[in-house]
């Protein structure tokens, strides 16, 4: 996750300091392959009960939730990705933005705050 936030800002430098989408294709291609591989972290038997997480219990309680919005972090990252290779900077900017805000709505629902 937090390699994640890292990815994240990176591209945020890159492309608000005036660099081009399409020197930000690696680090997208990582977030959209990142972004599928995550809800297979929370499988069914391995909550709070099982192991120290910052998840919140409603990862495996409202699990249909968890994946929609798992869904639509993926649907963004493949989205920035085909931004990138586009070359596309404007739009790239963008979707930086609407990437944020679906990892903040699944951590709002699903995360709970670190110590």
């Amino acid at each position: 996750m937090s390699m994640s936030g890292a990815v994240r800002g990176y591209m945020k430098i890159a492309i608000l300091g005036g660099g081009e989408a399409k020197r930000a294709v690696y680090p997208a291609d990582g977030l959209a392959l990142w972004a599928k591989a995550l809800p297979g972290m929370f499988p069914g038997g391995t909550g709070p009960d099982a192991a120290k997480t910052y998840a919140k219990a409603e990862i495996w309680s409202d699990h249909a939730g968890f994946e929609k919005a798992a869904n639509d972090f993926i649907a963004a990252t493949d989205k920035l990705s085909r931004l990138a290779h586009a070359s596309d900077t404007e739009n790239f900017k963008e979707q930086l933005e609407v990437v944020d805000q679906r990892c903040t709505a699944c951590h709002d629902t699903f995360r709970s705050e670190f110590p």
